[in-house]
């Protein structure tokens, strides 16, 4: 089923981050790990004359995306929209580009290890805002931070995945943090729970990086 975007279209301007729930068992499990519904994130780069153009880190490259292919992607439809709070100009979306345009191409890292140099949807944010503009969007972590802040998860799945060793040391990030960062504003969100109130209840004060 295709979800119309002409009113998301409306809404969204270059820089805003999107999220959205793609719906294969690997990025549910991804979504699950964080206890919600993202799964997928990307940025509003540019407009070609007739649509938005998301850049993302998808597999198996980084890649720029059509806005309606980019939402018709997500399970049902979900979709935020944040912004930045502080406004943001156009020298920034120079930078934003700039950042974006030196890691096009770049494969997709499948064992999210945030030290590689090959990228993943949230690194990939978390860097280009962070390299291009100093914003840290979202915080990272380790997996051993992460699995003891989200028990009770599969844990046989994420063996198999890193072939028999979960990592627990790696510093990684996640969609999630970046869906609930306080350096972002919502914008437009369809699902239930208001972003507000997910801060509010995280239990995470801001966006840093943990040790």
């Amino acid at each position: 089923m295709k979800y119309p975007t002409e009113h998301i279209a409306d809404q969204i301007k270059l820089g805003d981050i999107i999220f959205i729930a793609i719906p294969n068992y690997f990025y549910r499990k991804i979504a699950k790990i964080t206890n919600s519904w993202v799964s997928h994130v990307g940025w509003v780069h540019s407009h070609n004359g007739h649509e938005y153009l998301i850049a993302e880190s998808a597999v198996p490259f980084v890649r720029l995306t059509l806005l309606s292919k980019f939402v018709n992607r997500s399970d049902n439809g979900k979709i935020a929209i944040r912004r930045l709070i502080r406004p943001i100009t156009k020298r920034d979306i120079e930078k934003l580009t700039r950042e974006t345009n030196m890691k096009m191409g770049s494969p997709y890292h499948l064992w999210f290890n945030y030290q590689s140099s090959w990228q993943f949807c949230s690194k990939f944010i978390y860097d280009v805002y962070n390299n291009a503009l100093g914003i840290k969007i979202g915080h990272l972590q380790t997996f051993n931070a992460l699995l003891t802040q989200n028990p009770n998860q599969d844990l046989y799945f994420w063996r198999v995945w890193f072939c028999g060793f979960i990592p627990w040391n790696r510093k990684t990030i996640t969609p999630d943090s970046q869906y609930k960062s306080d350096r972002l504003e919502t914008i437009y969100d369809n699902n239930l729970s208001p972003v507000k109130n997910l801060i509010k209840n995280s239990g995470a004060s801001s966006d840093s990086d943990s040790n």
